[in-house]
């Protein structure tokens, strides 16, 4: 499923897409697993965030970041937020399936049409991600495995697959030039998407965001 977009905001509790991720994986079978970030401010030269408190910095949610607490299955689907070897296919975006949750490793297959599970098996480590003042109000230092669950992306995240069935989340319109073209553009045929609009709407109608300024000089 495409969820719409991700809202990052401090102390935010959940987003839309880890609302949806989050029903599936309660739903699923077999045991959880739970692991839960380290957080912390950078020190830097002049500046003193002491009076954060570490649980508050476990509210934040950077673009990009994976969140303080990591609740996975084995057999979830992942999806990697930071390049770690893109020439063997390991960077931002590229699905994984969980096949083992270990302390200090994620054993993953990588998601391909090569079927191999001795080449396609990694091990993801946890790494430090660092947020710095210019892309978030407070810097943020947050140690933890660089993934997330991807029973549901972005319709951003989502750009460039092909799958055969998708379930689009409509009950907030699209905001951006030709999201809803990439959203409905992902799937093999057009009876296999369902969309899902806001409660009471009577029709099966919604708003397509697009900049006509775009198409200024051109002979069309």
């Amino acid at each position: 499923m495409c969820a719409l977009r991700r809202r990052f905001t401090p102390g935010a509790r959940a987003t839309s897409t880890d609302d949806i991720n989050q029903i599936i994986l309660e739903r699923s079978s077999g045991d959880k697993s739970v692991y839960l970030s380290a957080d912390s401010v950078p020190q830097e030269e002049g500046a003193n965030y002491d009076y954060i408190p570490e649980e508050l910095l476990h509210t934040f949610q950077p673009s990009g970041f994976p969140l303080h607490k990591l609740e996975i299955k084995i057999g979830s689907p992942l999806m990697l937020l930071r390049n770690l070897d893109p020439i063997h296919g390991l960077y931002n975006g590229t699905h994984l399936i969980l096949v083992r949750a270990l302390r200090r490793v994620l054993e993953c297959r990588v998601l391909c049409e090569d079927n191999n599970a001795d080449v396609n098996t990694v091990f993801i480590p946890r790494m430090s991600l660092e947020a710095s003042k210019e892309d978030y109000p407070v810097p943020l230092r947050r140690v933890q495995f660089p993934v997330c669950l991807a029973y549901s992306m972005t319709i951003n995240k989502s750009q460039g697959q092909t799958v055969q069935h998708v379930g689009l989340d409509l009950r907030t319109p699209v905001f951006a030039h030709g999201q809803l073209y990439v959203a409905l553009s992902r799937c093999t045929h057009p009876r296999h998407i369902k969309v899902l609009f806001g409660e009471g709407q009577n029709d099966n109608k919604t708003t397509n965001v697009v900049y006509r300024e775009v198409f200024r000089g051109l002979d069309i």
